[in-house]
């Protein structure tokens, strides 16, 4: 039994990793091939008809998946919805300040089917797709639970791809998300009622009620996200915090809660029953509780992934109690593990899944069948103590480590020591005493505020505690780069294995010796470019611009992309993960070609994070404090390793006459970076005119290998004058899915193609690299390419043909 259900559930994980779904029709011939096994009774046709099985359910799902996405006849077309919000809407500050209008964003269920017109005519409206995800903006609060009928415009599902980054696309399609957009402004867009039953409308109901008994209590935001989920409130300085002292698994309703509430309910369920009657039923009745209560906690969560993971496991586990069956820990966790992949196939995609099955694993490996040889005999809650306090929180973060390398590809230093106070506290104090004072205040609210109120304290002097120890640590996060190819194999069996070895019993020979396994990958870094050689990143910010030159011993970052709503920056969420998986953390050197936003907008998180050495920039901007900050010249000329920079534009006439005669755009650094290999040229935001005024004044240097595209592929730039004088082998454009502005132009695509230019655009292959060596342009590297799941070539993504 055991060793099918590990069959299954990799036959249905493995399809995750497909680059392609096959047709839908052999999944039919899985029944049949099972069939067969059962007649031959083959232990080895057996293992393959299970595993064939596993993924017939994957690809099933898989086809269901790409069914449910928006089909591309329908993007940007004004089409008619009507359905229930789901999940609790999220508030941002509009861009353009208007009194009384704001930003929200929430997801949608499609109640019918997306039609042209009001009234729906099924012959021509589409009923695939089951959610949507819209912006409002508007002075109308949108609501959980309340049903409208919209006019919308929609895209496909997308995100920005880079290495180290969050596959955006990927978490919405787990969520079931078939498409994305906003919401149209109509005299006919009406509200039609409310759903009749909607846990999320609870959720924000508890929500509101909360804010308006702890308006004082400093802390009322993670009580909402330890009761009802609510983790709106959460500001992102508080998830770094929490983040980089691993305690953010502590902060929300996450699988460590639903498991603790589960444990503590079924300890008291079972007391209960045992002092009122002395029953051998005692255990059924707790199970059967623990598993409402789990759910119900679960719900609270929104049902998110990894409470639904948890949920399943106590389930398992309760389930096993309930029938008076002896389930090996192995067994329960093969059982919750198959049970999951069968609810959500996509699972293993996702860091979560291997965290929570990786932690719970680890804790059965080092619990189970070990004899204790210690001669204090600790029992009740004071073994319960010892193993929350030391034990588990050292088994689990040596455990974790292999998983955390590759998914996040950091590992946090303080995690332990952090966990070894805050764990105790949440479990024994915090989470209990939220959900008392929660059940107190529906009777005497006072009472319930003021258990609050004493909670806040405690929660003060952990926080600080935190911080304290945030702050007088040199290295709260150490980043760990993995290796490509074969050594990346190599390199996490060895960690593995040495892990293991760590975590054998006491008096196992070499135990102690497992950490020296663990250094080939602590001390790797990932590999600069040799002297004369460079490597170009063009990363994937959406519509803006941030391009990374790495050379022997210095980096160059030339322009950040833009800065979004609240604080979110592609400089924190794109720029550092890259910079991390290369093994750097300070800059040499900071462009900002001009001022605008898309090119701009992170300037600031760039310098506190980032300490670059030198600031060029080509427009000034209000609040730019920098010891060694000068504009871009003219004929400034610097040299790393071999690898020359040059600055064509502006001309040097003194910055203020430069800013009154030229646009922001037309303000832009263009740097020229020359190798023996290769030439680059970065443009900024050029326009036609100052395209002609280089093609004029600089012809002779402007010839480069590699040309980024102007100002997006806008039809004010990328002239014939300018595209004959550079003549490239390649064009990258970098540009925003389905922007608003219609980069890149068609014009300028047929620019590019008559002139036989490859082109590259950031959208559709997201980050691009190239490398060069000292001879010539080596590789041209596309990280969809080397990252493929069937969904993206599904989305068109891997089959760009030029826009």
């Amino acid at each position: 039994m055991l060793s099918w259900m590990i069959i299954a559930s990799f036959g249905i994980g493995s399809v995750a990793w497909f680059a392609s779904l096959p047709p839908l029709w052999c999944t039919a011939l899985a029944p049949l091939l099972v069939l067969l096994c059962t007649i031959v009774r083959n232990s080895y046709y057996t293992v393959l008809a299970i595993a064939i099985a596993g993924m017939a359910w994957g690809v099933i799902h898989g086809h269901r998946l790409i069914g449910s996405q928006l089909p591309e006849a329908l993007e940007g077309q004004p089409v008619w919805v009507s359905g229930t919000v789901v999940g609790l809407p999220k508030t941002s500050p509009a861009q353009q300040a208007t009194p009384g209008v704001t930003l929200q964003r929430f997801n949608f269920r499609v109640d019918g089917a997306l039609c042209p017109q009001p009234s729906p005519d099924t012959s021509v409206c589409y009923a695939g797709v089951n959610y949507v995800r819209l912006s409002y903006f508007g002075e109308v609060v949108i609501k959980p639970g309340q049903r409208w009928r919209w006019q919308v415009s929609l895209k496909r599902i997308h995100s920005l791809a880079n290495p180290g980054g969050f596959d955006y696309h990927t978490w919405l399609l787990q969520q079931s998300i078939g498409a994305a957009g906003y919401v149209r402004h109509h005299r006919l867009n009406q509200r039609l009622g409310d759903a009749r039953w909607s846990i999320d409308r609870w959720r924000d109901s508890v929500a509101s009620r909360l804010d308006r008994l702890l308006t004082d209590n400093p802390h009322s935001a993670i009580f909402k996200a330890l009761l009802v989920g609510d983790k709106r409130a959460i500001t992102a300085e508080q998830w770094q915090l929490y983040s980089r002292t691993g305690t953010i698994h502590l902060m929300v309703i996450s699988g460590l809660h639903v498991g603790l509430i589960s444990t503590l309910c079924f300890m008291v369920m079972r007391y209960s029953v045992l002092l009122v009657y002395r029953s051998g039923h005692a255990d059924r009745f707790a199970a059967v509780m623990t598993v409402l209560v789990a759910m119900a906690y679960s719900m609270a969560a929104g049902l998110s992934l990894p409470t639904q993971r948890a949920l399943v496991m106590v389930s398992v586990v309760m389930l096993a109690l309930f029938s008076r069956r002896q389930m090996h820990p192995g067994q329960a966790l093969a059982t919750a593990l198959l049970l999951c992949l069968l609810f959500d196939p996509l699972a293993p995609v996702s860091a979560s899944f291997w965290l929570s099955f990786s932690a719970v694993g680890v804790l059965c490996f080092c619990s189970i069948g070990r004899y204790r040889t210690d001669r204090r005999q600790r029992i009740g809650w004071q073994a319960i103590l010892h193993t929350t306090l030391w034990q588990s929180q050292y088994v689990v973060f040596i455990g974790l480590l292999p998983a955390l390398m590759l998914w996040t590809a950091q590992c946090s230093v303080l995690a332990p020591v952090a966990n070894l106070i805050a764990v105790p506290l949440f479990t024994v104090i915090i989470v209990p005493f939220t959900m008392l004072a929660a059940v107190i205040s529906v009777i005497d609210s006072g009472s319930g505020v003021a258990i609050w109120m004493v909670l806040a304290q405690l929660l003060d002097w952990l926080l600080s505690g935190l911080v304290l120890l945030d702050s007088g640590s040199q290295v709260a996060v150490v980043d760990v780069e993995l290796p490509s190819g074969t050594k990346k194999v190599i390199y996490m069996a060895l960690t593995i294995a040495g892990i293991v070895m760590m975590l054998l019993p006491k008096g196992v020979p070499l135990r102690c010796y497992g950490v020296l396994l663990l250094i080939p990958l602590l001390v790797y870094s990932a590999p600069r470019p040799p002297l004369g050689a460079m490597q170009l990143h063009v990363l994937d910010v959406g519509q803006g611009l941030a391009i990374v030159v790495i050379t022997r011993h210095h980096t160059l970052l030339y322009d950040v992309g833009a800065a979004l709503d609240g604080d979110h920056d592609m400089v924190r969420s794109v720029i550092v993960p890259f910079l991390r998986t290369q093994s750097i953390d300070k800059l040499d050197r900071l462009v900002l070609s001009h001022g605008d936003n898309d090119h701009a907008g992170g300037w600031q998180s760039a310098i506190a994070t980032l300490q670059p050495t030198q600031l060029d920039y080509g427009q000034w901007l209000d609040g730019m404090q920098l010891t060694g900050a000068m504009p871009c010249r003219q004929g400034q000329r610097w040299q790393w390793d071999g690898v020359s920079f040059e600055y064509l534009h502006p001309a040097d006439i003194g910055l203020n006459q430069r800013q009154q005669e030229r646009s922001s755009n037309n303000s832009s650094c263009v740097l020229k970076i020359s190798t023996a290999g290769a030439q680059f040229l970065l443009t900024g935001d050029i326009e036609r005119n100052v395209e002609r005024e280089l093609a004029r004044t600089s012809r002779h240097k402007l010839q480069a290998d590699v040309l980024i595209a102007p100002h997006h592929g806008s039809n004010t730039s990328s002239s014939w004058p300018l595209l004959k004088a550079v003549n490239p082998q390649h064009v990258v454009v970098s540009s925003g899915y389905r922007n608003r502005f219609g980069h890149p132009h068609q014009q300028v695509i047929a620019r590019y193609q008559q002139l036989d230019i490859t082109i590259h655009n950031t959208s559709a292959h997201g980050a691009v690299q190239f490398i060069v060596d000292s001879n010539q342009l080596l590789t041209v590297y596309h990280y969809r390419d080397r990252y493929q799941h069937y969904w993206y070539s599904a989305s068109g993504f891997l089959a760009y043909n030029g826009h």
